[in-house]
């Protein structure tokens, strides 16, 4: 995930997953605006693209739904610097290191 200073945002999630000897794999790309209340992130995103297969690539499919979220942010240090984790409903991302800029 990338926010700029600007507010804008790019952000690109990737599930491979392997049963069997199937692959299934998803991948969801999205741009959009970050605004920040407190210590909640609400990410709004007005374009993007889902796209995968399921368990063979012939099985294809691609959607330009996305959902809005909002995600609890967490700051914190550790061994290795400053770490970033965001919670949401349905999801956590952790990120480290991060740098802030300005």
């Amino acid at each position: 995930m990338e926010i700029k200073s600007d507010g804008t945002d790019q952000r690109t999630r990737v599930l491979v997953m392997t049963t069997s000897s199937r692959t299934s794999r998803l991948r969801i790309t999205e741009k959009g605006r970050v605004s920040m209340t407190g210590d909640q992130l609400r990410y709004q995103p007005p374009s993007g693209v889902n796209e995968g297969y399921t368990c063979t690539p012939s099985n294809d499919w691609r959607s330009t739904w996305i959902n809005p979220e909002t995600y609890t942010l967490t700051l914190s240090r550790d061994g290795q610097g400053r770490s970033m984790t965001l919670h949401g409903k349905e999801s956590e991302y952790q990120c480290q290191p991060f740098q802030a800029s300005r």
